[in-house]
């Protein structure tokens, strides 16, 4: 009873209600009706306009829900801000001269936008673009955040746009122009990562949802997210897509499916990373076919790879990680994982070569400041050797060199106070890459000419 007092009394103090009971009769009468409901139309199927309408309810109900019961600060309600873990906050050098020359990309759940930062952890230029604007119902600003990026040589950007909390998850793929002004978008659920290939054609990740299943597919319980592979052109117009889930039943592979926990509800398999796999690449990687693309499935410990023309999986590694994140493919055709979860609570990125099944580095922080982080996590061979690091859930960035020394880190500036409980809350940094000078060369122009970020 206490804790129906404590709404009881949040809801007054908000509303002031003469009478708390009859709202609270009503409101668990409407919740019964919305549990059925919602079992009808798994059951017989949604339009577009009663999806429309599932989403504008959703978002009225979680906006108010976030209002009324929960602490007022905008973190605490928040999937994305989590207590604060470091203290530091701003850019700290300590071997300068290793630093690998450049500009970072940094993405930040704290907003709408991307922040391109000196070695000094200063904003040099950024892009903003407030995307509830397009929609035709109305979500607070606060909830939407960009969770992958890519810049091109102009100053353009691209950027997947997320809403929190929904499924299926992503709102839009955007492209902005470096003044932030929109040239195009392509609206769906775009989520995870996307990859641009130096044709223009962008490799996206794609998600829906499957109500039906069949053959190999027919153990996994429904409804389930859906995943495909969609390929765009550089206008963001459809080329191809095709359906993950279907390749792998159809694959030397498919048993695979059998050890999908039956503790999973829906999100069976959880790509995070797509790479594609070009003639050069595929000539330091005899293990795979050029034009392919490079997949990271987080819930199989998987990372496989498929050919786009024959529209098939053809090769599979479950290697020594747990719960990866961004596989990428290296000049000396070797895999580099953000490992999550594999060393216990500690986080690692590591250099491992397919063909020889060894690990040949990794780095996983010391036992001081251990390199840790449940959700997201990335990494980015730079040009010099080192390596830069996401620590996400830190709200910290590092770069390493390849003999384990600390060269240089930023730690988010931003925080939020929780006015009930007094936690300090940070956002998840969603991703980050190192920009060369060479890449900048707008920048550069922009510096010359004294313009401000």
């Amino acid at each position: 009873m206490s804790f129906l007092k404590r709404i009881s009394d949040a809801i007054d103090r908000k509303l002031n209600f003469p009478d708390f009971i009859p709202f609270m009769v009503t409101g668990f009468c409407f919740g019964w009706f919305c549990f059925f409901a919602g079992i009808w139309f798994n059951q017989f199927g949604r339009t577009p306009l009663v999806d429309k309408a599932f989403n504008s309810i959703y978002a009225l109900s979680y906006d108010s829900y976030n209002r009324l019961l929960k602490p007022e600060t905008y973190a605490s309600k928040n999937f994305f801000w989590v207590p604060e873990e470091h203290q530091k906050k701003g850019a700290f050098s300590y071997l300068p001269d290793e630093i690998s020359e450049g500009y970072t990309l940094l993405l930040s759940a704290h907003h709408q936008g991307a922040e391109l930062l000196d070695q000094q952890g200063q904003v040099v230029h950024q892009w903003n673009y407030s995307y509830e604007k397009n929609l035709p119902y109305k979500v607070s600003a606060g909830y939407f955040y960009w969770w992958k990026a890519h810049l091109f040589a102009n100053g353009d950007i691209l950027a997947i746009v997320n809403l929190d909390n929904t499924t299926p998850s992503g709102m839009a793929l955007i492209k902005l122009d470096k003044d932030s002004n929109l040239i195009w978008e392509y609206q769906a659920s775009v989520h995870h990562d996307f990859f641009v290939d130096e044709q223009g054609f962008i490799y996206i990740l794609q998600q829906g949802i499957r109500k039906k299943t069949t053959g190999e597919l027919a153990s996994l319980a429904t409804p389930f997210l859906d995943e495909k592979i969609v390929v765009l052109d550089k206008e963001g117009e459809l080329v191809r897509e095709i359906n993950l889930f279907d390749m792998i039943a159809e694959s030397p592979y498919k048993k695979v499916l059998k050890r999908i926990p039956k503790s999973i509800t829906g999100d069976y398999l959880h790509p995070n990373s797509i790479r594609f796999v070009s003639k050069e690449a595929a000539k330091a990687a005899p293990y795979l076919r050029a034009n392919s693309v490079l997949l990271s499935i987080r819930e199989l410990d998987a990372i496989v790879a498929i050919d786009l023309e024959k529209e098939s999986l053809y090769w599979m590694e479950r290697g020594p990680w747990f719960f990866q994140h961004d596989a990428d493919l290296l000049p000396n055709g070797h895999l580099m994982v953000f490992d999550n979860v594999s060393l216990g609570k500690q986080s690692r990125v590591l250099e491992y070569d397919p063909m020889t099944k060894q690990e040949i580095w990794q780095y996983a922080g010391t036992q001081d400041n251990p390199l840790y982080t449940i959700i997201r996590g990335s990494q980015q061979l730079l040009a010099n050797g080192n390596v830069l690091i996401v620590e996400s859930n830190g709200g910290r960035l590092l770069e390493v060199n390849r003999q384990h020394e600390l060269v240089w880190e930023y730690y988010s500036p931003v925080r939020e106070q929780d006015f009930v409980g007094g936690v300090s809350y940070s956002p998840v940094f969603m991703f980050a890459e190192r920009y060369s000078n060479d890449q900048l060369l707008w920048l550069n122009k922009e510096k010359e000419q004294g313009i401000n970020p």
